[in-house]
């Protein structure tokens, strides 16, 4: 059998606007059916050269039949283009009944998305129900081609009176946001509020965290950190005695060396309360499965505290001493009660040489500067080490021993004075030469660290 040609006819049906009726003449003996245009899909005028591909069926030996067809001044009509708004395109396929069975090939039409909305229009037109549309179009073209929940999508869009076939567009950014304006916005954003957090800038921005993240980041050089907490807000004057006395204090310990290091009694005043809470770090534990999250109350107002005045060497411990009940941290305590116990110590370990060539440093408290305690270092032949003012960070007792010394404490209760006496013992009977040795190698690196920052803090 060989195909002639196939010619569509124009006549539209009364019923429906479409063609109703194709033309065949095959070996040169024509024949006419009528058929069934089930799928409308895009109208257009049609070119002369637009093809469809069907395969036959058994009783035409499944020969591949192709259709041209043509449609002049299609697109002129009046009548189908009040009918069919939804497309450019006319996609069909025909139902031969027993005689001829055709079917479309998919390895001949790819079907888009839009196809699939002309073809579920065009039953929505000839009032088909939502399952009876689904259950042609996949009869026809296949199981599953189409869902039912697809399918009432649309009915419901075109009983809305939607008319368009295409994706209705969609608000929002555009896909890049990584802009020279963008980047202007979030340094100007930082400059008026540095707190402003990703959140709030992406919904200002009306973009999204991980772009605000990425301009931060990779065009800004941006980081979130937390804000340095410093003991005083220092003046110019101040940092730089801070810069003047870690000089002078370097080159006692180059001069000095490991001698020099070894005759250093360093010390000051703490409070250790009866009980301490654990920070928000030290708070985190593990919790297994359905395990109750255990509960940590906060440290009272009023909990009760010790003060004590620790001394220490390169070598250990030299002498704790705890402020008694109703005593006061003054110049006469510290002259009469502290620095003698201190000194005893010293002489105890030193049996030959005693306080000769002893130096002594603690902080700039007033008891600690006092002329009372000026002349008691100076009658006992105490040469004193510098310390720069409001400088914690320079004092080896605040910066290594009593922040240890906490929190290894915190989340401790305490019922007795003894119970501390023996808790602070025991974490400074577990501390080993090397990290005692170790503090004076950190004092040294701050000093350094303190001239490079010209005074500032570290």
């Amino acid at each position: 059998m060989q195909y002639r040609y196939a010619k569509l006819s124009a006549n539209i049906h009364r019923t429906y606007p479409l063609l109703s009726r194709i033309q065949w003449r095959v070996n040169g003996y024509p024949f006419r059916m009528r058929f069934k245009v089930k799928l409308m899909a895009y109208f257009e005028r049609l070119s002369s050269d637009r093809k469809i591909g069907a395969t036959l069926g058994p009783q035409m030996n499944a020969l591949t039949l192709t259709l041209f067809y043509q449609i002049p001044n299609f697109s002129e009509s009046k009548h189908l283009r009040h009918k069919y708004k939804f497309s450019q395109h006319l996609l069909i396929w025909f139902s031969f009944g027993d005689f001829l069975k055709c079917s479309m090939s998919e390895k001949t039409i790819n079907f888009a998305s839009r196809d699939f909305r002309a073809i579920i229009a065009y039953c929505y037109r000839r009032a088909l129900t939502a399952q009876e549309a689904t259950d042609e179009i996949n009869d026809t073209l296949g199981s599953n081609t189409v869902i039912y929940s697809t399918v009432t999508h649309w009915y419901r869009e075109f009983k809305f009176g939607r008319t368009s076939l295409e994706d209705m567009p969609k608000s929002g950014r555009p896909r890049e946001v990584t802009t020279d304006e963008n980047v202007a916005r979030i340094r100007e954003l930082l400059q008026v509020d540095p707190r402003m957090t990703l959140i709030q800038m992406a919904y200002t921005l009306n973009i999204s965290t991980e772009r605000v993240h990425h301009i931060l980041h990779n065009y800004l050089n941006a980081r979130h950190v937390c804000v340095k907490w410093v003991p005083h807000v220092l003046s110019a004057d101040q940092m730089a005695t801070r810069v003047k006395i870690c000089r002078e204090n370097l080159k006692i310990f180059s001069d000095g060396g490991d001698h020099f290091i070894y005759r250093l009694v360093t010390g000051d005043e703490t409070y250790v309360y009866f009980y301490d809470n654990l920070n928000s770090k030290e708070a985190k534990l593990w919790v297994i499965e359905d395990e109750e999250i255990p509960k940590l109350a906060k440290r009272e107002v009023h909990v009760k505290k010790i003060m004590y005045a620790i001394f220490f060497r390169s070598t250990g411990i030299v002498k704790i001493v705890k402020l008694g009940k109703g005593e006061k941290v003054t110049a006469d305590w510290y002259v009469k009660k502290c620095l003698p116990q201190v000194f005893e110590s010293v002489c105890e370990d030193r049996p030959k040489s005693g306080l000769t060539g002893i130096f002594l440093h603690h902080d700039n408290a007033r008891p600690h500067k006092a002329l009372v305690t000026t002349k008691y270092l100076k009658d006992n032949g105490i040469r004193l080490l510098a310390h720069p003012p409001y400088s914690p960070d320079l004092a080896p007792a605040d910066f290594w021993l009593f922040k240890n010394l906490k929190k290894h404490l915190r989340g401790t209760v305490f019922n007795s004075e003894i119970e501390i006496d023996i808790a602070i013992e025991s974490f400074l009977g577990d501390l080993s030469p090397a990290d005692w040795r170790g503090v004076y190698e950190k004092w040294v690196d701050r000093m350094k660290r303190v001239i490079r920052a010209n005074g500032d803090y570290i």
